[in-house]
């Protein structure tokens, strides 16, 4: 995790209820769909960086599945440190 360092995938992580909520619907893969119930995509910015997140929800938790860099997107969630 280059891009944002360690620290964004542990707030990330924290917060992916709220990320979740605020992220839009994407499909499933075909070959995960007895695991996933639903994907949502969402774009934070964090310490001045734009991410587009994916996570998925599952019967047991929510999972994220991919964050890359995603600049000149206007955010749906900004995260700082232990905040929101």
């Amino acid at each position: 995790m280059k891009y944002a360092g360690p620290d964004a995938l542990y707030i990330i992580r924290e917060k992916a209820p709220l990320i979740y909520d605020r992220g839009n619907p994407e499909d499933v893969p075909e070959r995960l769909r007895g695991l996933e119930l639903e994907r949502r995509r969402a774009t934070v910015k964090y310490r001045c960086k734009t991410l587009r997140v994916v996570i998925a929800k599952t019967g047991n938790c929510y999972t994220v599945v991919t964050i890359f860099p995603d600049p000149g997107r206007r955010p749906d969630l900004e995260l700082e440190g232990g905040e929101q």
